[in-house]
């Protein structure tokens, strides 16, 4: 018969429950006896795996914390160097690559939708806004 439980947890209670009783009722079973003794051997193995499970559940938060932290750290450094080269060499020197350092690219103004020949339309004089007559 299988165990339906989800949880090491569970199943060591379940099998603590069995534990107790089936110490009473077969303590004259002389072939049990092993048996018992192997299953009070895994539950303690259980238990203590249990705990240094937890032990690594919380240094594995405590370093994912500590690697956060130097990113961070490491982000915020990268970036004051990073504009102190751009100060000192110009934001779009190519000299900045050497340090792993991308250039600022040249920004291209956008076209306001007609060529460059042709003047813009003229606003309206009311500003945009039609003005609708009273009733």
């Amino acid at each position: 018969m299988r165990i339906r439980t989800k949880t090491l947890k569970d199943k060591i209670a379940v099998w603590e429950i069995l534990q107790a009783s089936a110490r009473t009722e077969l303590a004259d079973v002389s072939y049990a006896a092993a048996d018992l003794a192997e299953l009070d051997r895994l539950i303690q193995a259980s238990k203590d795996l249990e705990v240094q499970r937890g032990y690594h559940l919380e240094s594995l938060a405590a370093g994912s914390r500590q690697r956060q932290e130097l990113t961070q750290a490491g982000d915020e450094t990268y970036q004051r160097l990073s504009l102190t080269l751009r100060a000192k060499l110009g934001p779009k020197s190519e000299k900045l690559h050497r340090f792993g350092v991308p250039p600022k690219k040249a920004r291209r103004r956008k076209s306001s939708g007609t060529s460059p020949g042709e003047p813009a339309a003229p606003p309206s004089p009311g500003g945009g806004a039609v003005e609708t007559p009273a009733l």
